[in-house]
């Protein structure tokens, strides 16, 4: 019986690597090619965006030796309003780029297309003035100094366009099939430009450090944002033709409440760690951000590697769903589930063990965040497990379903965590987003099954008992 049992789970084995290199069953060949066509890809992407964080730990790792805890804290406090308010900036239009954009351009509908950019660009300009004037505003209430930081707050602010366009062009390199080359602006050339300026700063021994750091802040993001102009410039050519006829009011209202419905899922995973400091500068000191945010740029590292795997098989899984390839779409999910889940749980498990002495690194005052460093690892573990429902729900045109989901669990941690917080100062506040967090992917993997069939999780793809 023991023997019959390990030959099992040895079949179990060879059969997941035979899908996945191709081997060991006819016209398995061309799959395997396929899959680690895709594998290198999220390689090379991984290796962009990881080199990104890399830049980003560094500049948080300088900022806290420039600056005391509390300016840190404004710091990362004010830079990850700016990030939210860039999403807010163009309606997150940039989100359904891989439906309404990569899925026309698949087709030759190159009408639909443009359209769709021309779209895009006009909210843009519709919504600039509206959201740097709101922004100014929350973020001057909740610093609270006054105007002895409002230079600061305006440098802040005007970084806000840049961020969204770059975050527009890097979703519209992804329906171009170039993640590679955009993933270079967005995920290494702006953090490595704003480490390379912050290590300048430190190194001359300028005055008022704070007010050129938020100047480094928005002179990398528009140089990023040149680079990837010129990066995408060649692959934007068929934006040359005017668009024949104004889309119809239905259409554009379509495009405008698609990017809405993701607007709440863009906070909580793609800006996960610039929306929880967010909320919890409400209520917490700046010392206490400080801490925050240096743990959660270690989580992001962790999330870094998904974001790239998401990427590079995302265009891969559209395209087998707009031919009618649902065996092939299902094996992608498959293949991409197993690429996330298994290299992120061996960085959870070296971060269990080590987390003390790793926030070690900026100070011994920050190692106080060793637990809700282990608490917070776990939510891109999380992520992983339960599949990435929002693709899915993009790819399959139902972002609909992801209203409920998104708006209650971002209500919750709105909720959540000022009473985490009030409850059990940091500690409090992981909990309650981890809680929050578990309770969004469970629900919207339970949604993904309901109007899609699809089931997506790590666990529905493991080798079943024969």
């Amino acid at each position: 019986m023991t023997n019959t049992r390990s030959d099992r789970g040895k079949n179990r084995i060879s059969r997941f690597f035979a899908g996945l290199f191709g081997c060991g069953k006819p016209g398995e060949e061309e799959k395997g090619a396929l899959r680690r066509l895709a594998l290198w890809r999220s390689v090379g992407v991984l290796g962009v965006r990881l080199g990104g964080a890399a830049a980003n730990f560094f500049y948080v790792l300088v900022l806290t030796r420039l600056l005391p805890q509390e300016d840190v804290g404004l710091v990362l406090t004010l830079t990850s309003y700016a990030f939210m308010f860039s999403v807010l900036m163009t309606l997150n239009l940039e989100n359904v780029a891989i439906r309404f954009l990569q899925q026309p351009l698949e087709r030759g509908d190159l009408q639909s297309a443009r359209a769709f950019v021309r779209h895009s660009g006009a909210v843009f300009l519709r919504m600039l003035l509206l959201v740097m004037v709101a922004y100014g505003l929350l973020v001057f209430f909740v610093a609270g100094r006054g105007m002895d930081i409002g230079l600061s707050i305006v440098l802040s602010m005007l970084s806000i366009p840049a961020l969204a366009l770059l975050r527009v062009g890097s979703l519209y390199g992804q329906a171009f099939h170039k993640v590679f080359v955009v993933s270079l602006s967005w995920g290494f050339v702006r953090p490595f430009l704003l480490l390379a300026f912050v290590v300048g700063i430190a190194a001359l021994g300028l005055g008022q450090p704070l007010v050129f750091v938020f100047a480094a802040f928005l002179v990398s993001a528009f140089l990023a944002l040149l680079v990837q102009f010129f990066m995408l410039r060649p692959h934007m050519k068929f934006m040359g033709q005017a668009v024949k006829a104004k889309p119809a009011s239905d259409e554009r209202r379509q495009w405008t409440m698609a990017g809405l419905y993701l607007a709440a899922s863009v906070f909580l995973l793609d800006y996960f760690q610039n929306t929880v400091p967010a909320i919890a500068a409400l209520v917490l000191p700046s010392e206490d951000i400080a801490l925050l945010g240096v743990v959660l740029r270690f989580v992001g590292v962790m999330a870094m590697g998904q974001m790239a795997i998401n990427a590079a098989m995302g265009q891969q899984i559209s395209r087998h769903h707009a031919k009618g390839e649902k065996g092939k779409m299902m094996e992608a999910i498959i293949f991409a589930n197993h690429l996330r889940f298994w290299p992120t749980l061996g960085v959870y498990g070296f971060i269990f063990i080590f987390a003390e002495p790793l926030l070690g690194i900026f100070g011994e005052d920050y190692r106080e965040g060793a637990f809700i460093f282990r608490l917070l690892g776990l939510v891109p573990l999380a992520a992983c497990f339960f599949g990435n429902s929002i693709m899915l729900l993009n790819i399959y045109g139902k972002a609909k379903v992801l209203v409920a989901p998104a708006l209650l669990s971002t209500l919750l941690l709105f909720l959540a965590i000022p009473v985490g917080a009030n409850m059990a100062a940091l500690s409090g506040v992981a909990v309650a987003t981890l809680l929050v967090m578990l309770v969004f992917y469970g629900t919207l993997y339970l949604k993904v099954r309901q109007v899609t069939g699809v089931r997506a999780a790590l666990f529905d793809g493991l080798p079943k008992r024969p």
